[in-house]
């Protein structure tokens, strides 16, 4: 299995245009999704907030991807 990498919510442009697996967390996973391109679906939670992204999204600490 591949490493579960970490990254600072600041730096989504340092995300993977790649498919994968991605989480949002803070001491413990707050939501995971899978893509088919990591950056974009990641972005597109920053730039489309709904009720659900403005409550997860306060709380994020980091993000990760596999």
């Amino acid at each position: 299995m591949e490493k579960f990498e970490l990254l600072n919510p600041n730096k989504i442009s340092e995300l993977p245009k790649e498919p994968g697996v991605y989480a949002f967390k803070d001491k413990e996973i707050l939501y995971i999704g899978k893509a088919v391109n990591i950056r974009e679906r990641v972005k597109s939670h920053f730039q489309n907030k709904g009720f659900k992204e403005e409550i997860f999204l306060a709380k994020t600490k980091s993000i990760g991807y596999i």
